[in-house]
């Protein structure tokens, strides 16, 4: 990283986890550094510390990808991740009453808050492939179906037993995308591979 005499030192290497309460300085510095963020959102809700500005801390080029931090949780879906990623961007968009106790702290826009903070299942989705891989540093090795990159990926069925199918066939293929990252779960797993290897 880049040298900062007498003040804190982060490696390009380093993963910080949640980052909810950094200050601006500390911002300047994981984008500075090239650290990235391991953002657990559902461990966030589940402590009540806060909600991570994803959006605009990748605009801004922090890399983020998304992590499930299972001992602050209760499950350790991907899946669930994304879906809790989805709803932590909601909840920075919150808006109060007037006069109620939280009204201070919330000073942007309807529009202002839904541009910074407004994260979508796709968006969610790219954290936990290309973005968990570039937040590792290994997106050059994997996180997306490109050639000479090893072939990490899950193959999911659109019904099991027990359960009705969650997505038709006659929708879109982003239609399709958006009902498995929202309805689906280990159930819907028909395999997985890693590194080309089913396990």
């Amino acid at each position: 990283g880049p040298e900062r005499p007498g003040g804190p030192q982060v490696q390009a290497a380093a993963v910080m986890a949640h980052c909810v309460q950094m200050q601006k300085a500390e911002e300047r510095l994981l984008k500075d550094s090239g650290a990235s963020i391991a953002h657990c959102p559902l461990s966030n809700f589940f402590f009540a510390h806060g909600a991570l500005p994803v959006k605009r801390l990748v605009r801004e080029g922090i890399k983020v990808g998304l992590g499930t931090d299972v001992a602050g949780g209760y499950s350790p879906s991907m899946l669930s991740a994304m879906r809790a990623a989805v709803l932590a961007s909601k909840s920075l968009q919150f808006r109060y009453v007037s006069g109620s106790s939280l009204a201070d702290t919330w000073r942007e826009s309807t529009e202002e808050a839904k541009d910074a903070h407004d994260l979508n299942h796709f968006e969610a989705l790219y954290l936990a492939t290309l973005g968990g891989a570039s937040a590792l540093g290994l997106a050059e090795h994997l996180g997306s179906f490109e050639e000479q990159k090893r072939f990490d990926a899950v193959l999911l069925r659109r019904s099991c037993e027990g359960r009705p199918p969650v997505w038709p066939t006659t929708e879109s293929k982003e239609d399709l995308l958006l009902k498995i990252i929202t309805l689906g779960d280990d159930r819907n797993v028909k395999e997985v591979f890693v590194d080309g290897r089913s396990v």
